[in-house]
């Protein structure tokens, strides 16, 4: 059980910093793949993101919950950041609590995020994470809300045990 659905799946990758876009320009580009992958006929579903499933991607961020004691940046514990699309969840076959991402937050200022169970279960026991608050660095800076939750998946390989993931919209191109 990877945690989403890759039956009927296609994966595109593209870079468009490798080919000197800018973000105006990438944001043009993502909109029309989007919009032609979606009107090809029978594509149920269509999505972004920055690093696929299983792809042995290692990165990870500290996380601070908002009302905790402060700790030095070593002792904070660390999750896996993902960053997703509209749609994402839908696409991938991942069941959502809460709320998916909108087209319009997308934006630096806008600062929610869906997190997996193992996070919620982690930082949040006996507790609904939805509504609660979160960052990466300390109490003095700007929080992340969390609007949703989804099922724990393998995120770089199938036997690995489940670690705290955080999805945030997909901003830059």
């Amino acid at each position: 059980r990877p945690g989403f659905n890759p039956q009927n799946a296609i994966a595109l990758s593209f870079d468009l910093g490798l080919q000197g876009y800018d973000d105006a320009k990438g944001r043009a580009f993502y909109r029309r793949v989007m919009d032609r992958a979606t009107a090809i006929p029978g594509v149920r579903s269509v999505a972004a993101t920055d690093v696929l499933p299983l792809a042995l991607d290692y990165s990870s961020n500290t996380v601070y919950i908002e009302g905790q004691p402060v700790r030095s940046k070593s002792e904070m514990p660390v999750v896996t950041p993902y960053s997703a699309s509209p749609g994402f969840f839908e696409t991938m076959g991942m069941p959502l609590r809460g709320r998916n991402f909108l087209p319009n937050e997308d934006k630096k200022d806008s600062r929610v995020a869906v997190v997996n169970e193992t996070f919620a279960r982690r930082f949040f026991p006996g507790q609904d994470p939805i509504g609660k608050r979160y960052n990466h660095t300390g109490p003095n800076d700007p929080f992340w809300q969390i609007i949703g939750v989804v099922p724990d998946g393998k995120y770089n390989t199938l036997g690995e045990e489940p670690k705290a993931v955080v999805y945030r919209p997909l901003r830059y191109f």
